[in-house]
């Protein structure tokens, strides 16, 4: 989801390819053959404001190689592949994509998780830097990313997991791989810490993993830090070396260390032999975030579970409540959450084999309150979409924390607007952003709950 045209409506896009424009909250219509998208095989597609323009950009995963379309307005998209140097072939068929600014230079870079080049081979990822808009510069080498074993790459998650201001990167691995979890050093390189943190997976016995398809990140259990689901195929007759779907709350031990503990069997979250991507959001806006993971496979259906709060040991209780919601869907693959018509609850968009595309209007909650905050970076230290921003809800004696993002679990993505439950709290809510150059500012609520925030631009001497 994107508000591509910039009339306050997210839009949507499909496969990379197929792009959808939001009729005002009505209905939704086909402007691709007017867009110059080339309808095309791909794996999916991002948003992302490559060259800060204000306008944003589509980044496709196209069969061997990436796909730029540039968003030129009215509109319109031109081919900017070759322009920003991402036409050479890549390792394998790029199956995850996310964008973040890793080097705090005001500009979205991308991380390209790649699949494998035979079952079971899995090949090099690539991290490409932006030049300031001008192209793509594979650094992969230089960051440390080429200094692990090549793993069957499907999902790419970036956020700033441990509140340092800098973004790390999260990369869902299949074929019984370990997950990878890069830690961003703040000099332009990275560490991989999966295993170090507990998140790389179970690999018992060695050097047996899961089949992770997608992850996401979130604050599920409301304690200031992000937490991190994820999805595993695992079937039934192999789980002696092969991972379920987990649920990894962070918390901090005796010494201050940051760790991750496995709690899927005691949140709720039952086993299901092919959860793909899954999500953290508050849907019914009580100020508990819950999930929504989808299933492929003919007839294994999504599943959305809604949290009641922490119970013993701070671990969230999860209860199903996907049928009862209305939202099932059978062999699903991508979903994204968006506010389809600015009503302060987030409807569901679910992309399945063999049901199709769903769309399903959230029907909102009474008297549970929400805040939709829409950024906007500068475009000079901080990028145009916001990407990486931390946005603190503040609303009585409770806080929420969330980040925009580009790209989560296997190539799906969000809205950029960052969306805040308050359940039933009462009085001045306040949210405070931190932007991605390190700066702090701090903006009452306004009484309909939405507010759109433009970082002042920081010019330089002799501007």
């Amino acid at each position: 989801m994107g508000d591509f045209d910039g009339d306050g409506f997210d839009d949507l896009l499909l496969d990379g390819c197929v792009l959808l424009r939001n009729e005002g909250g009505t209905r939704f219509a086909d402007v691709t053959g007017r867009s110059g998208l080339v309808a095309a095989w791909s794996r999916g597609g991002i948003w992302a404001d490559l060259d800060n323009d204000g306008r944003l950009d589509i980044v496709q995963a196209a069969a061997q190689s990436l796909r730029i379309y540039r968003n030129a307005g009215e509109g319109v998209f031109e081919d900017a592949t070759a322009r920003f140097g991402a036409d050479a072939p890549l390792p394998a068929p790029p199956d995850g994509l996310g964008a973040a600014d890793y080097d705090g230079d005001g500009w979205v870079d991308l991380y390209v998780a790649c699949y494998e080049t035979q079952i079971g081979e899995g090949a090099p990822h690539v991290l490409l830097r932006n030049e300031r808009g001008t192209r793509l510069l594979d650094v992969s080498e230089g960051a440390g990313i080429r200094g692990v074993p090549p793993r069957s790459g499907r999902g790419v998650a970036w956020a700033d997991f441990d509140d340092d201001g800098d973004m790390d990167c999260f990369v869902s691995n299949y074929r019984l791989h370990p997950n990878f979890l890069w830690r961003n050093r703040g000099d332009g390189t990275f560490e991989e810490v999966a295993a170090a943190l507990e998140v790389q997976g179970i690999g018992v016995p060695q050097p047996m993993y899961g089949h992770t398809i997608g992850s996401a990140w979130g604050d599920i259990d409301g304690d200031g830090d992000l937490d991190l689901l994820c999805a595993n195929l695992a079937h039934p007759r192999y789980l002696a070396f092969s991972d379920p779907t987990a649920l990894f709350l962070q918390e901090r031990g005796a010494d201050g260390a940051r760790r991750f503990r496995d709690v899927q069997p005691r949140s709720g979250i039952a086993f299901e032999e092919t959860h793909s991507d899954p999500s953290l959001v508050d849907y019914d806006n009580d100020g508990e975030m819950d999930a929504f993971l989808t299933s492929t496979y003919e007839a294994c259906p999504s599943f959305l579970y809604r949290n009641m709060g922490t119970g013993g040991e701070g671990i969230p209780r999860l209860r199903p409540v996907t049928w009862r919601a209305g939202v099932v869907t059978h062999d699903g693959w991508g979903h994204a959450w968006f506010d389809l018509e600015n009503d302060g609850d987030l409807d569901l968009v679910v992309a399945s084999r063999t049901d199709g595309v769903r769309l399903f209007r959230n029907g909102g909650v009474s008297g549970h309150r929400s805040v939709t905050v829409r950024l906007e970076g500068d475009g000079r230290v901080v990028n145009r979409a916001a990407i990486g921003c931390r946005v603190t809800v503040t609303c009585g004696e409770r806080s929420w924390v969330r980040e925009v993002a580009s790209g989560r679990g296997t190539t799906s993505g969000d809205t950029f607007c960052v969306h805040v439950g308050l359940g039933k709290a009462t009085g001045e809510a306040t949210a405070t952003v931190r932007w991605t150059d390190g700066l702090v500012e701090s903006f009452p609520v306004p009484e309909d709950g939405r507010l759109a925030v433009r970082r002042a631009v920081r010019r330089a001497p002799g501007d």
